[in-house]
């Protein structure tokens, strides 16, 4: 497979001033790293969110490769997204040997990467009774593996270099757990465990990670909305006789799906802008919730998951005086 893209030569800062665009930072954060030309490799090309990112990257006068998932994507698909160059590239994330020549490619072409995003995001909504091994399986490969294979093959190269980040997608699911999503919902959670594992293999070497949690998301000036996806890439499976009522576990994720589209969509283009700072930022948090649906269910879980410590510890007390 090839493609063609124009030589963009590196140098040694963007143009970006940041006298004239200032950053905010929580209070207490450091400041940001030094505003140089980066290089990202962004895979998961069928988002508006990684339409948004591209497009905000390449604006700062950032290198960027888009990488698609070979078995929907195609590289015409990828192409125009903006006027200037970058590289589009195919891959299967569940196979190891596409993501390192996805790696070597952009190597090949830019002499470096300094930013690995993850926005690749695949589920099936139906019971958990009544989704079979191979569904279950393909949502561990795309979501769980696929990650893997993204850190697993680009890491030796941040760390030759004693620098880098890390942006992983992953959703509210990861810790909230939803009817009709119950796989899905545990590959994200064992997304957000690794992302949060590594944290203390990573500082050592002087590399961040980060998952972003945040809602659908539509970039409203995009000419190719039809073609990109709002959030995860779902299907969803026939239900089985015992869940084939208005209540079961499809229709309560289908109706939930539905309720975010029509009520809590995030701008994907103000969402790229903060992860661009994000990916600047010299002591980013390890995860960072985006929209009101995403940080008011954080919340809702947080405040839930302490009522209920609280509501039981007696229990937990009881415990510890009969061991004693």
């Amino acid at each position: 497979m090839s493609e063609t893209v124009p030589k963009v030569s590196i140098v040694a800062e963007s143009s970006y001033s940041t006298e004239k665009n200032p950053i905010q930072h929580p209070l207490g954060s450091e400041s940001l790293s030094p505003l140089v030309q980066s290089v990202w490799i962004i895979f998961g090309a069928r988002c508006h969110l990684s339409y948004s990112l591209v497009q905000h990257a390449l604006s700062k006068h950032d290198l960027v490769t888009v990488v698609g998932q070979a078995s929907e994507d195609t590289l015409e698909s990828l192409q125009g997204w903006h006027s200037q160059p970058y590289l589009s590239l195919l891959c299967d994330i569940r196979v190891r040997l596409t993501v390192d020549n996805a790696i070597n490619r952009t190597i090949e072409e830019y002499g470096r990467i300094d930013i690995v995003v993850s926005f690749f995001s695949f589920g099936v909504v139906g019971a958990c009774e009544d989704q079979s091994d191979l569904f279950i399986r393909g949502q561990f490969d795309r979501n769980f593996m696929g990650t893997l294979n993204i850190i697993q093959a680009s890491l030796p190269l941040l760390r030759e270099y004693n620098s880098g980040r890390y942006i992983i997608l992953s959703t509210t699911c990861g810790g909230l757990g939803a009817p009709g999503l119950g796989p899905y919902c545990a590959m994200k959670g064992a997304v957000e465990s690794l992302t949060e594992s590594m944290i203390g293999e990573l500082d050592p070497l002087g590399i961040k990670i980060t998952a972003i949690e945040t809602g659908l998301g539509q970039n409203k000036y995009s000419t190719d909305s039809n073609k990109l996806l709002q959030g995860p890439s779902f299907i969803s499976i026939p239900p089985s006789e015992p869940y084939g009522d208005v209540n079961s576990p499809l229709q309560y994720a289908e109706r939930m799906i539905a309720h975010l589209k029509a009520t809590s969509f995030v701008n994907t283009a103000s969402c790229a802008e903060l992860i661009w700072q994000l990916a600047h930022c010299q002591n980013p948090p390890p995860k960072l919730a985006l929209g009101s649906f995403a940080i008011g269910s954080c919340r809702d879980r947080l405040r839930s998951l302490v009522e209920e410590i609280e509501d039981w510890e007696y229990l937990h007390f009881s415990a510890e005086e009969s061991s004693a």
